[in-house]
C-alpha cells in the first residue's frame, strides 16, 4: 500500500473506538465476501442461462428444421414415386378404376396427405382423399365413364367404390384452378399457396403439383399432392422448450403457417376462414415476438441467416432465435423460437434470495463474534492504558496485576519491565541532559541548514520545470494557432503564404505518421477496408509533390513525377490510402538518398485481363539513386517494426510505413515489389486496381482553398440546428458556421434536438449520434415522422470511420454523414449542396479592407494604457492561446468605463484578428517584465 495512503487511514482511523476498529472490518470482510461470491454466482449463473437459452433455441430450431425437410419432402416423393410408376407402366393413368385405388391406397401408407389427384390434359380428372371425419373417398371425372359430369363415390375398407355415387356436378373445371394451372404455365413442380380447407378452417394444407409429359414433351396432365400441414401445429405443440416458451413459423409476408399456441391462426370473416399475420394472433408471448421482428428488421425479408436477438417487455427479457428455412422448390419459411428468461432465472433467483439471507445471518454472527472478541481484547487493554497514562504523568511506580500467557500478557509483563528500567534510567538521563542539549542545538543548526538548502533545490526545480513547460507549449500555441490564422490572412505574399501551406499539410501528414501503429492495429483486427471516391489523380501528384518539394530541394536532389500520356484524369478507388502509400514510399527514397534524384513513374498497364471498359490497372515505379537495401534484407522489408539498417542508422520513423503501404496495396487488389542494389539504389513498383470516371465526387471536387466569408445573395435566413453532448463540439461548429451568415441554435441532446426541430424549423441539421437521454439515431426518426411544412436535411456527426456505420445512419433517414473531427470546407460544401446555396469568398476589395493598418481599425497600443497592466496581460494571454473566452471575460470588465474601446475589441475578437490585440498589446510585455 502507498505510504501516503496509510497514513491517511492512520489518520482517519484515529479517534475511531478500537471497539468499533475490531468488530466493524471483520463484520464487512465476512459480509463483502459472502456478498462477492454470491454476485459473481448470479453472474455466471446469468451468462449460463444466456448460453442455455441460445443451445436449447438452437437444438429446437434444428429439430424443426429436419422435421420440415422430412414432413414436406412426402408430397415430392409421392408425386416422384406416381411419375415414375407411369412411366415404367406400373400404373396406368388412363383406367381410373386402378388408378383411383391405387391413390387411396398411398393415403393410407401416409397418414399426413390430404389429397392425390390427376387431372389430364384431355380435362379428365381422378382423386382420393381423406376429410377430417375419418373416412376417404373416390372423385373421377372422365369421357368414358362419368360422361364428362363429377361423382364422387364412399369407399370401403378395401378402397373399393361404394355406390351409387353422390356429390355430382355437372362439370369439374379444374383447368383453371391454380393446382393444374401454375405447373402447366411453369413446365415445371410448384407449391400451391397455403390454405384453409373449406368447411374445416382448423385444417390447413399446401399443395405440390408436378406437370406429366410423353416423351414427345407433349403434356399429359397434372400430378398432384396436399399435405396438411395442421399437424406440424402439433408436432411444434409436443416439443417441450420451456413452461412458457413458444416456437412458430412464418411465411415471409408475416403469415403464420404454424405454431406451438393454442390461439387459431385463422379467423371467420363471412364463415370463411383467413389466415392470420404473426401480429394479429391472441398469443401475446407470439405476437409481441413479431411485433419486435418487425420493428428490428423492418422487413422479414431482409432475414437471410440465423439471428440469436433478445428483447426487454415490460421488465422481463425474451430470446428469440430465428432460423431461415428454404427448399429447392420455392418455399421459404422463418422458423422462430422465443423463450423468456424468467423459465431459466427462477431457481437462480430462489439461490440469489437464500444467498441474501445467509449473507445477513453471516453479518450478524460476525457482529457477536466481534464483540465478544473485542470485549476479550479490550478489558486487559484498558488496564494498560490507565497504567501508560499514569506513567506518563511521571508515576513510574504503577504495576499492571495480569494473570495471562498470551500476547496481552506479555505485553504486561514487558510494561512492567520497562517502568522499571526506566526508573532506573531517569537518574542517568538527567546526568546526560545537559550534554543531549548541546547536541540537538548543534543538529538543529546543521538541519536548519540542509532545509534551506534543500528548499533553494526544490525552487530552482519548480521554476525549471514550469519554465520548460511554458517554453514548450508557448511555441507551440503559437505555430498551430497562427498557422491558421496567417493562412486565412490576405495580406500575406504568395510565397509566405505557400510557406504556411507547406507547414499546415506536412502537420496533417505528422498527424497520419502518428496514426500509423492505430493503422496497423485496425488491419491486424480487419476492420479497416477500402473507401473508394472519385478525385483528380493529377491533383493528388501535384499535392504530394508540393508536399515533398522542400524536403527533398533541402538535400539537394531532384523529385521528378512522370505520367504516360495514356493515364486518366480522373478515377475511382481509396484517395487516402493511395496518398498515404506514395508519401511513405516517396518520403522514405527521399531520406535515404544524398545524391541524384528520386523519380515517381506512373503507368497504365495495356492487354491486361482484368482490365475493362470501367476497370483498369494503374502501375507506379519510386526510384531512387540512394544507399540501397542489402539483400539479406529484402524479405522482412515489410514486415512491421523492422528497419533496414540504413534506417536504424538514420534512427527515423516507426518502421511501420512499408508494412501499413503493404497491407494498403493489397486491399486495393494489388502487390507490391522491391529490387535495389547496395550504393546504386532502389526501386519500389506496385499496383492497384482503380475505375474510370467522369464525374467526380463534388465534395472533394469543389472544395476552394479561399476562406469563404458569407453566403452569396442570400434571399433568406438558413437555420441551422448542432445537435451534440458536449460544448467543445458544438462550439467548434457554431464558429465554422455561424461568421459566414448562418442563424445557429444547439441541443446538448436528442429530447432537445427533437423539441427545437419541431418549434423552430431549421433547414439543416448536424445530428451527433451518441447522445444523452435520446441518441441521434431515436431523434431522427422521430423528426423524420413528424409531419413538417419542410423536411429538414439531417447529416450525422460521427466519430465511426466504418462503413457500416454510413450505411446505418443513411438507413434510418440521415441524407448524409460526416466523419469527426469535422473539416469546413467538406461540412460547407455538403452544406451548399443540400441547400443549394453558393458562398462568397473574399474579392479584392475586401482584401483591402483585411490589410488595413492597426490605426484604421482604430485602435493603437496608447488607447489600452487607461485599463490597467493586469487587463492588458490577459488581453495578450487570451490572444496568443485563441482563446475567445477568456478574452470576452476581460471585455466584460472593460466595457464598463470604456465602451467604444470595448467595442473595437469585440469587432476584432469576431473577425478572428487575434494578431492585431497580439501587436497593441505586446509593448506592456517589458513593463511586465520589469515590474
Amino acid at each position: 500500500m502507498p505510504s501516503f495512503l496509510s497514513r491517511y487511514l492512520v489518520k482517519a482511523c484515529r479517534k475511531i473506538p478500537l471497539r468499533y476498529v475490531l468488530v466493524v472490518p471483520f463484520s464487512m470482510l465476512i459480509f463483502s465476501s459472502v456478498g462477492l461470491v454470491s454476485w459473481l454466482s448470479f453472474e455466471n449463473g446469468q451468462k449460463t442461462v444466456n448460453d442455455l437459452a441460445n443451445q436449447l433455441q438452437l437444438e429446437i430450431s434444428d429439430r424443426l428444421e429436419q422435421h420440415l425437410n422430412t414432413y414436406l419432402s412426402v408430397p415430392v416423393s409421392i408425386n416422384q414415386l406416381n411419375q415414375q410408376a407411369i412411366q415404367l407402366g406400373l400404373l396406368d393413368i388412363h383406367n381410373f378404376e386402378t388408378t383411383g385405388k391405387y391413390f387411396w391406397q398411398q393415403l393410407k401408407i401416409f397418414p399426413n396427405v390430404g389429397y392425390i389427384s390427376f387431372g389430364s390434359s384431355t380435362g379428365e380428372f381422378i382423386g382420393a382423399g381423406r376429410y377430417p371425419e375419418g373416412y376417404q373417398e373416390i372423385s373421377e371425372t372422365s369421357w368414358k365413364r362419368t360422361k364428362g359430369k363429377s361423382f364422387s363415390y364412399t369407399t370401403d375398407t378395401q378402397g373399393n367404390r361404394i355406390q351409387p355415387a353422390y356429390d355430382i356436378a355437372d362439370r369439374y373445371n379444374f383447368k383453371a384452378e391454380s393446382w393444374y394451372a401454375d405447373p402447366v404455365k411453369v413446365g415445371d413442380a410448384v407449391w400451391s399457396q397455403i390454405y384453409n380447407w373449406e368447411g374445416y378452417p382448423q385444417y390447413i394444407s399446401i399443395a405440390y403439383s408436378q406437370p406429366l409429359y410423353d416423351q414427345n414433351k407433349k403434356l399429359i396432365g397434372v400430378l398432384s399432392v396436399d399435405q396438411q400441414l395442421s399437424q406440424i401445429s402439433d408436432f411444434l405443440k409436443n416439443i417441450k422448450i420451456s413452461s412458457s416458451g413458444k416456437t412458430f413459423i412464418l411465411e415471409r409476408n408475416g403469415l403464420l403457417v404454424a405454431s406451438s399456441s393454442n390461439a387459431p391462426s385463422y379467423r371467420l370473416v363471412k364463415e370463411q376462414a383467413e389466415r392470420i399475420k404473426g401480429t394479429e394472433i391472441q398469443d401475446d408471448l407470439i405476437r409481441l415476438t413479431n411485433q419486435y421482428l418487425l420493428n428490428h428488421f423492418i422487413d422479414l425479408t431482409q432475414i437471410h441467416q440465423k439471428e440469436n436477438l433478445s428483447f426487454n417487455q415490460n421488465g422481463e427479457k425474451f430470446f428469440v432465435h430465428v432460423t431461415p428455412w428454404q427448399d429447392k422448390i420455392g418455399l421459404d419459411w422463418l422458423i422462430i423460437v422465443v423463450v423468456p428468461e424468467s423459465d431459466f432465472m427462477q431457481q437462480i433467483n430462489q439461490n440469489t434470495r437464500t444467498t441474501i439471507l445467509l449473507s445477513i445471518a453471516a453479518l450478524l454472527i460476525a457482529t457477536l463474534m466481534g464483540l465478544v472478541t473485542s470485549r476479550w481484547i479490550l478489558v486487559p487493554l484498558v488496564s494498560l492504558k490507565e497504567a501508560a497514562i499514569a506513567f506518563s504523568q511521571g508515576d513510574f511506580y504503577q504495576k499492571i496485576e495480569l494473570n495471562r500467557s498470551d500476547e496481552i500478557g506479555i505485553l504486561a509483563t514487558t510494561f512492567n519491565q520497562m517502568a522499571q528500567q526506566l526508573r532506573d534510567y531517569f537518574i542517568t538521563l538527567e546526568k546526560t541532559n545537559t550534554v543531549l542539549e548541546e547536541r540537538v542545538e548543534e543538529r538543529t543548526s546543521e538541519l536548519k541548514q540542509a532545509k534551506e538548502m534543500a528548499e533553494i533545490a526544490n525552487r530552482a526545480k519548480s521554476e525549471f520545470l514550469a519554465r520548460m513547460s511554458h517554453e514548450l507549449r508557448t511555441p507551440l500555441n503559437a505555430i498551430l494557432g497562427f498557422t491558421g490564422i496567417l493562412n486565412n490572412h490576405h495580406t500575406l505574399e504568395p510565397e509566405p503564404k505557400e510557406y504556411i501551406q507547406i507547414i499546415g499539410r506536412s502537420g496533417e501528414h505528422l498527424l497520419s505518421l502518428i496514426n500509423d501503429v492505430l493503422d496497423m492495429a485496425k488491419i491486424e483486427s480487419g476492420h479497416i477496408s477500402v473507401s473508394p471516391s472519385s478525385f483528380n489523380l493529377y491533383h493528388l501528384l501535384d499535392l504530394i509533390r508540393q508536399m515533398l518539394q522542400l524536403k527533398a530541394e533541402s538535400k539537394g536532389i531532384k523529385l521528378i513525377i512522370i505520367c504516360d500520356k495514356n493515364i486518366p484524369e480522373y478515377i475511382e478507388t481509396d484517395e487516402k490510402k493511395l496518398r498515404q502509400i506514395l508519401i511513405n514510399l516517396l518520403g522514405n527514397a527521399i531520406k535515404f538518398t544524398d545524391s541524384g534524384s528520386v523519380t515517381l513513374r506512373v503507368k497504365r498497364r495495356l492487354n491486361c485481363n482484368s482490365d475493362s471498359l470501367e476497370k483498369i490497372t494503374l502501375n507506379f515505379e519510386i526510384e531512387d539513386t540512394g544507399v540501397g537495401i542489402e539483400a539479406d534484407q529484402l524479405e522482412n522489408i515489410f514486415e512491421a517494426f523492422i528497419q533496414t539498417k540504413a534506417g536504424q542508422k538514420a534512427s527515423e520513423g516507426t518502421g511501420l510505413g512499408l508494412s501499413i503501404s503493404r497491407q494498403f496495396i493489397q486491399l486495393m487488389q494489388g502487390e507490391i515489389q522491391v529490387k535495389s542494389t547496395l550504393g546504386k539504389g532502389t526501386i519500389f513498383y506496385f499496383n492497384i486496381q482503380a475505375k474510370l470516371t467522369e464525374e467526380l465526387d463534388s465534395y472533394q471536387f469543389n472544395i476552394q482553398n479561399k476562406p469563404v466569408i458569407g453566403i452569396a445573395n442570400p434571399t433568406q435566413i438558413y437555420r441551422v440546428l448542432i445537435a451534440d453532448d458536449r460544448e467543445e463540439n458544438r462550439q467548434v461548429l457554431r464558429k465554422f458556421l455561424e461568421p459566414i451568415g448562418f442563424e445557429i441554435q444547439e441541443a446538448q441532446n436528442g429530447e432537445e434536438a427533437i423539441a427545437i426541430a419541431l418549434s423552430w424549423y431549421p433547414q439543416l441539421i448536424l445530428m451527433d449520434m451518441n447522445m444523452p437521454i435520446v441518441n441521434g439515431y431515436t431523434a431522427t426518426q422521430s423528426i423524420k415522422s413528424q409531419s413538417l411544412e419542410q423536411d429538414p436535411v439531417i447529416i450525422a456527426v460521427t466519430a465511426s470511420v466504418f462503413e457500416e456505420e454510413k450505411l446505418k445512419v443513411l438507413a434510418i433517414g440521415c441524407q448524409d454523414c460526416i466523419h469527426k473531427p469535422v473539416q469546413q470546407p467538406l461540412l460547407l460544401e455538403k452544406i451548399a449542396h443540400y441547400l443549394g446555396i453558393e458562398y462568397q469568398y473574399p474579392d479584392d476589395q475586401e482584401k483591402t479592407i483585411l490589410s488595413e493598418s492597426k490605426s484604421e481599425l482604430g485602435i493603437n497600443p496608447s488607447d489600452l494604457n487607461e485599463i490597467g497592466l493586469d487587463l492588458i496581460l490577459q488581453l495578450y494571454e487570451g490572444a496568443v492561446q485563441l482563446d475567445d473566452r477568456l478574452l470576452f471575460e476581460v471585455l466584460e470588465e472593460i466595457s464598463t468605463d470604456h465602451s467604444e474601446l470595448t467595442q473595437t475589441l469585440t469587432r476584432l475578437v469576431h473577425n478572428f484578428r487575434y494578431d492585431v490585440i497580439v501587436d497593441v498589446t505586446t509593448p506592456f510585455l517589458s513593463e511586465s517584465s520589469s515590474v
